[in-house]
């Protein structure tokens, strides 16, 4: 029986020691926190908004998620595979042009056939507020973009701030 103290004692500081168990760790922490956020926050949020207020920005959180996932042109995703950091760092440079671009032409359809796109996704209650879609779709591909490039670098701390960050502006605005 010593023994498998002692061997479970050095694998206890094998683990503690571990550059991928702390990374995890420091993941999943602020992934956690950034949920408890909006967890503790619902109580205050249920009594500001109504349930109509809630589905129009989930009509509007899916419009702009559907089209979130390519609005980098998948380059993000390229960035964390490059060769070299400065391949990486061109590749998240080109990842942003492609967000500004396509954000740029979703505003111009926006602005043109806002009524229209309305009307497609059945929105006609958003209104306006379908103008900000394309804002919310260019922040979200710099997000992206740099979420993917921290990972590229092994910033997991920034990684796991932005997520707690992102659930305060979230819970916020």
């Amino acid at each position: 029986m010593p023994s498998l103290t002692f061997g479970s004692t050095r694998l206890w500081l094998r683990l503690r020691d571990s550059h991928f168990i702390r990374s995890v760790a420091l993941l999943g922490t602020g992934t956690v926190i950034a949920q408890l956020i909006g967890i503790a926050a619902s109580p205050i949020l249920t009594r500001l908004y109504t349930p109509a207020d809630f589905g129009l920005v989930a009509l509007f959180g899916a419009i702009v998620g559907s089209f979130s996932m390519a609005i980098c042109g998948k380059y993000e995703v390229a960035a964390v595979v490059a060769k070299s950091l400065v391949h990486s760092r061109q590749l998240l440079g080109i990842a942003f042009i492609v967000a500004l671009l396509l954000s740029l032409l979703t505003l111009v359809a926006v602005f043109f056939f806002g009524d229209q796109i309305n009307q497609l996704f059945n929105a006609s209650r958003l209104g306006d507020w379908i103008l900000l879609a394309p804002l919310a779709l260019f922040l979200s591909g710099i997000l992206t973009g740099l979420n993917y490039y921290s990972n590229r670098t092994h910033e997991y701390a920034l990684i796991s701030r932005s997520k707690v960050f992102g659930s305060v502006f979230g819970v916020i605005f």
